[in-house]
């Protein structure tokens, strides 16, 4: 953990240095809408868990009408990160 000013900083370096961010779990209120917010303004593939889709908190409405995904799978991650590339030629 950090000192709670730097958490906005911390938020756009993860999202900067990712190449896609996943959120599982947020609040109303949670500091990840900076992040979220940032990975939309830079175009990175942006990811939110079916669950928070459910009763979404208005920010997470936002980021789905912007090109938000709805994460039901893993896979969707590896596909967008990946792209067509084969996942066993990466890591070998």
């Amino acid at each position: 953990s950090g000192h709670p000013t730097y958490f906005l900083e911390r938020n756009r370096t993860m999202a900067a240095l990712a190449d896609a961010t996943v959120v599982i779990e947020a609040g109303a209120k949670s500091g990840v809408q900076s992040q979220v917010a940032f990975c939309m303004a830079v175009g990175k593939p942006l990811f939110i868990a079916k669950s928070l889709t459910e009763r979404p908190h208005p920010w997470i409405l936002k980021a789905l009408t912007q090109g938000a995904h709805i994460l039901t799978s893993a896979d969707q991650v590896v596909d967008s990160v990946l792209g067509n590339r084969d996942v066993k030629a990466i890591s070998a």
